[in-house]
């Protein structure tokens, strides 16, 4: 499965998606090219000069019961 964000070229920080995005570390993923294509619609092209498109493949990488997470400590 493929996932997508949009990070600022220059800082490298990634986009929390909305109209004023703010920046971080983690930001917004989007499960589909097309949804992330129409979010960037609403902005001018000159906004956009700096951001690009990152790619990421999700893999499933083991599972674990629910019941565990109030068990262990989540980071």
């Amino acid at each position: 499965m493929k996932m997508y964000k949009i990070r600022d070229i220059k800082t490298g920080l990634f986009s929390s998606g909305g109209m004023y995005p703010s920046w971080s570390k983690n930001g917004k993923i989007w499960s589909t090219l097309g949804k992330m294509s129409s979010h960037l619609k609403y902005f001018d092209e000159n906004k956009v000069l700096f951001w690009e498109a990152v790619e990421y493949d999700a893999i499933e990488s083991g599972t674990f019961a629910v019941r565990e997470l109030t068990k262990r400590k989540v980071t």
